[in-house]
């Protein structure tokens, strides 16, 4: 989906190039075909939108980015090839000298760069605090399937009532996880992974029951320690 929007978007910038071009030629007098200023504008507008398109195109791909899934970009992109347009038409029906069209051709160069270069520095700000923010919250997400999981194979109605208020309890917690949490959830991983071993067997009951209560005990130690981090 990503690749085939940006060929769609970008394709219909470059076909609406062509058409205004192709009106373009067919309105203007034919003595200014015969001017150097004419060709030159043209040239540099004309060439400068395609070649702003084709880099801008080219990074989407590379960094992996559906335009359609960031307004900013798309309206960026928009924006920037509206006015390449638009100055492309004025100074080539004006017959503007070669002087005039290289500073405003710069101006534009030098926005449509420092506009888009923002753009992206941001959107990949924003991705990777999406990825940091989805990293932290997965810690929860996935101790309470583990914990789902074994109550699913437990056979012990005590121990499956213990699993499912650990599992509560778990679901209730504080979702977002820290740099200095790191321990805790590591002890509180490692006592759930360890429960597997103890259940469905009658003899480790009582031992199951018991590690159960201490990893409530780390749980509630560790959402205590994340509210205080807050």
């Amino acid at each position: 989906m990503r690749k085939k929007f940006n060929y769609f978007y970008f394709g219909a910038i470059l076909l609406l190039i062509g058409i205004i071009n192709v009106v373009l030629f067919l309105l203007i007098e034919k003595e200014k075909l015969q001017s150097y200023d004419f060709w030159f504008s043209w040239s540099m507008f004309t060439w400068g939108s395609i070649l702003f398109d084709a880099v801008y195109f080219a990074y989407l791909q590379i960094k992996r980015v559906n335009i359609a899934t960031v307004p900013a970009l798309l309206l960026s992109a928009t924006g920037i090839n509206i006015v390449l347009i638009i100055v492309n038409l004025v100074f080539t029906l004006s017959g503007a000298i070669s002087t005039a069209v290289i500073i405003t051709n710069a101006i534009l160069a030098f926005l449509a760069i420092a506009i888009t270069s923002y753009l992206f520095i941001t959107s990949d700000a924003v991705e990777k605090s999406e990825a940091k923010q989805e990293k932290k919250v997965f810690y929860i997400r996935d101790l309470e399937s583990d914990v789902i999981n074994l109550f699913n194979v437990e056979q012990d109605e005590e121990l499956k009532n213990a699993l499912d208020k650990l599992a509560d309890n778990i679901k209730n917690s504080d979702p977002m996880s820290n740099e200095a949490l790191e321990d805790i959830e590591l002890d509180i991983k490692i006592g759930v992974a360890d429960l597997a071993e103890y259940l469905n067997d009658k003899e480790k009951k009582a031992e199951a029951l018991d590690r159960i209560n201490k990893i409530q005990n780390l749980l509630e130690s560790r959402n205590l320690k994340a509210r205080n981090l807050k």
